[in-house]
């Protein structure tokens, strides 16, 4: 006799599961809300064409990396908590990894050298 019990099939379900990344509703909301907040300053630097094409250049996404966390700010103009630093790092690297298909890890210190160097300093 086994110690499980199985739940009724349910496609739908797994589709969403499948779409959503496995990922809860408030985790969802921070990881748009964080591409955003990148999507809006790299709309404003003047040397990139849009977000996408930083997803081929990653030179340019590594000083860009750089410029931003190092421009982070709280609405009051006072800098994050580090954990909220860590956070948005942690995001914007599955991001990263989710638009270049899996090829770039912005933690990685040989394909990333200068936002890597710059962020443990």
């Amino acid at each position: 006799m086994s110690n499980f019990k199985y739940d009724d099939f349910s496609e739908e379900a797994i589709d969403s599961m499948v779409q959503k990344g496995g990922k809860a509703k408030g985790t969802l909301a921070k990881e748009s809300s964080v591409l955003r907040s990148f999507t809006e300053f790299v709309n404003n630097e003047e040397d990139i064409e849009n977000l996408v094409a930083l997803w081929s250049d990653k030179p340019k996404l590594d000083s860009t990396l750089s410029k931003y966390f190092y421009c982070f700010r709280l609405l009051n103009g006072e800098l994050p908590k580090r954990n909220t630093v860590e956070c948005y790092k942690s995001f914007l690297k599955q991001i990263v990894l989710k638009n270049t298909n899996g090829q770039w890890d912005i933690c990685d210190k040989n394909g990333f050298p200068k936002f890597t160097a710059f962020y443990k300093g």
